[in-house]
């Protein structure tokens, strides 16, 4: 081959390899350009996720407190049904006694009006008959 030859293919040679070397080029900055595009929403996903799990430690923490507030209310929910059981079986008891004390207060109502007020017994069953009308008067008391 002649030099002039050898040049020309040479040349060729160049520019096909200073073509490569463009679209290298080309390639290297375009890649470069997405990987920063990439870089960017990756560091703004990673804030987005770093603000979601804040939020939820955030709604861990309330839905702990009101799961406590919860037990808590089922616990004073429980103590006050059998507080309301007690108080009624204590005043269907008063009631029962307010009863028998009323029936003893019928008879000793009859008592005193079949016994002549002179007779000696008669202040004895008035004594009785006003001791029970004032346990009688507690026990209402109490019973409300």
């Amino acid at each position: 081959q002649t030099l002039a030859e050898k040049r020309r293919s040479l040349d060729r040679e160049k520019k096909v390899i200073f073509g490569q070397r463009k679209a290298n080029d080309d390639k290297s900055e375009r890649l470069r350009k997405e990987n920063e595009m990439l870089r960017q929403a990756n560091q703004a996903l990673a804030k987005k996720n770093q603000t979601l799990a804040e939020r939820q430690r955030i709604l861990d923490r309330e839905n702990k407190a009101i799961a406590f507030q919860r037990k808590e209310n089922e616990d004073e929910s429980e103590r006050l049904r059998e507080e309301t059981d007690m108080l009624s079986k204590e005043k269907q008891k008063l009631a029962q006694e307010n009863q028998t004390l009323a029936q003893m207060r019928k008879s000793l109502d009859r008592d005193n009006k079949t016994i002549a007020p002179q007779q000696k017994g008669s202040e004895r069953l008035r004594k009785e008959t006003d001791m029970l009308s004032k346990e009688k008067i507690e026990k209402q008391k109490l019973a409300q």
